[in-house]
This record gives structure tokens, C-alpha cells and sequence, in this order.
């Protein structure tokens, strides 16, 4: 082979190299950018059950947790953030909340999951933020009865941490409409802005009479964003509104 070949044949291989190399610039700055975009895709439910009411305690309570979910979508930890309750005239309850505490890690241990994306679009273990609100419906009417303000927690350096609940409301329970389960639990999925705001929800428990008190409802909660890396971030949280409808009588 000519000097003149072998020169070509080399300056051929070094452009398809920087071609390359230029290629998986543009791959990743795409993918990087794309991204960026995006929420942080946290796991999510997407097959929830109804969910057991405790026989005592408070008519309004609210529970705050975190949830470990693995790769493969199973649940492996749950760490409570904070359990609150409060009294038909409003006051903070005094008592135990641990059978919502109990009821509430029971559920989501039973529940679905879809698991985290990461940043290769490939399935990781991640966190996710769930607030369970409890609610025994009276046939008395509208009442005062709101739900006492819910601690949040700060994130650990470097670690991604999905949006808290700060300040919920109680749903307004339709009295008049059919529901045929004995404990109704509605489960919404919100997207949650890096400044706090509601942008959207999606239902993944439907109880038809029930889903759009919840959905007013939830757009009034104040979140804690999620922060990943430092900085507020775009993220998901889900909320479950179970319910104890009063005891029909003949």
C-alpha cells in the first residue's frame, strides 16, 4: 500500500473518531437535557386497595411517610415523617395515633409500585412521599374540623428527597351519594413544582362520588418540594384519602 493510502486511510479513521466522539457529546448533552425537563421520575403507585380505618381514635388524622422502594418495585422500608390528628371542634388530638401508623405502613406494603427512573433511564431504588388522610364522616353536617400543621424533614446531603406535605385539609364526604365499599379510599398522584405548587394530578384509586372532593381538596395541601443534588426539584407525591362513612340506620 502506498504512503498516500496508508495517510488517507488514517486521516479516514481519525474523522470517523472525532465524528464519534462528537456524536456521544450531542447523545449525552440530549440526555442530560431532556432530563432536565422532566420531573425526577420517583416510584409511584399504580395499584392501590382500599386501606383499613383504625376502630378508635380521632375523626381526622393525617400520616406523613417515606417510602424505600427497591428496583424491582418492592417495598423495603418505610419511615414515618409525622402522625397528626385532630377533634370535631378542631382541637389537635391528644391521644395515640399508632393504628393509623400501623394501617398506613400495612397498606402501602400491600400496594403496587412502579420504580424509580434514573438518569440512564434504567430502574433504581428511590424514595416516595405519601400522606394518608384519615377521615370519619358524621351525619352532622359541614364542621370546623381542620387538620394541624405536619412537620417536614431536611434532606441529607446529596440524597434525593421527594416532596413533604406540610398543611392538609379534610375532604368534604358526599352524604347523599352511594358508595359501595365499607372503607372508600380515594389515591391521587400529584406533580409537585419546585416552588411548592400543585401543577397536576392523576387518580389511581377511583371511588367515583369521592374523586373530585378529593381532587378539590388536595390542590389546597402546601408541599415541601423535592430537592435533588442541592437544589428544589420538579417531583411526584402521592395522597390517599381513606374514608368511614357514618353507619346507616333503619
Amino acid at each position: 500500500m502506498s504512503f498516500i493510502g496508508v495517510s488517507l486511510k488514517l486521516q479516514k479513521v481519525r474523522t470517523l473518531s472525532l465524528l464519534s466522539r462528537i456524536l456521544l457529546l450531542i447523545s449525552c448533552s440530549w440526555v442530560t437535557t431532556a432530563y432536565a425537563g422532566q420531573e425526577y421520575r420517583a416510584p409511584t403507585v399504580i395499584e392501590a386497595s382500599d386501606v383499613f380505618f383504625p376502630t378508635a381514635g380521632p375523626p381526622v388524622a393525617a400520616i406523613s411517610l417515606l417510602v424505600t422502594v427497591e428496583s424491582d418495585g418492592r417495598v423495603s422500608e418505610t419511615q414515618i415523617i409525622d402522625s397528626v390528628g385532630s377533634t370535631l371542634s378542631g382541637e389537635p388530638y391528644q391521644g395515640t395515633l399508632v393504628g393509623y401508623v400501623e394501617d398506613s405502613v400495612a397498606a402501602v406494603k400491600q400496594w403496587r409500585f412502579s420504580p424509580a427512573i434514573d438518569l440512564t433511564f434504567k430502574r433504581t431504588r428511590s424514595v416516595a412521599s405519601i400522606i394518608f388522610i384519615y377521615e370519619r364522616v358524621f351525619d352532622l353536617g359541614a364542621d370546623t374540623t381542620v387538620i394541624p400543621a405536619i412537620k417536614t424533614v431536611s434532606p441529607k446531603a446529596g440524597e434525593y428527597l421527594p416532596p413533604l406535605a406540610s398543611r392538609a385539609s379534610r375532604a368534604e364526604y358526599p352524604l347523599r351519594s352511594y358508595i359501595s365499599t365499607a372503607r372508600p379510599t380515594v389515591v391521587l398522584k400529584l406533580r409537585i413544582e419546585a416552588d411548592g405548587f400543585i401543577s397536576g394530578l392523576d387518580i389511581i384509586r377511583s371511588v367515583p362520588a369521592l374523586d373530585e372532593p378529593a381532587a378539590r381538596t388536595v390542590r389546597t395541601f402546601q408541599f415541601q418540594p423535592a430537592r435533588y443534588e442541592g437544589k428544589a426539584s420538579r417531583s411526584t407525591a402521592i395522597v390517599a384519602f381513606v374514608f368511614l362513612p357514618p353507619v346507616k340506620r333503619d
